[in-house]
């Protein structure tokens, strides 16, 4: 049974930075169903086959095997360290930016509190 299928969407690829890829993200780089690329990973027979995570129902698919499918280079192994190594400085970013309004709440707590404590009426 022939598979319906639209042109592939490289554009898609292009923002893609992981190692692997949802059944949507991968189904619209392709131009094929989301239906299509589950039959491939239940029944066999596709041209690639996913990952399963967890339990087994969670499919990921390498982002180089779409690429390869739909036409592409495979992302090289250094671009991929690269775009790794800018998402943990991001995320260590991230968590700077957390500790520092975490300890801003803090000061602002107690300068919360020392406000009310001046506020209060004598008695």
């Amino acid at each position: 049974m022939a598979h319906k299928h639209n042109p592939a969407q490289p554009a898609v690829l292009a923002e893609i930075t992981r190692t692997v890829m949802t059944t949507r993200e991968a189904s619209q780089a392709l131009g094929y169903a989301e239906s299509t690329m589950r039959h491939w990973a239940c029944n066999g027979g596709g041209p690639i086959e996913p990952h399963r995570m967890g339990t087994g129902t969670r499919l990921r698919w390498k982002t180089d095997d779409i690429r390869r499918l739909a036409g592409l280079e495979p992302l090289a192994a250094e671009q991929t360290r690269a775009r790794a190594e800018v998402g943990r400085a991001a995320l260590e970013r991230t968590s700077a930016i957390e500790r520092d309004l975490a300890k801003a709440s803090e000061l602002l707590a107690r300068v919360m509190t020392t406000l009310r404590g001046q506020s209060s009426p004598a008695a």
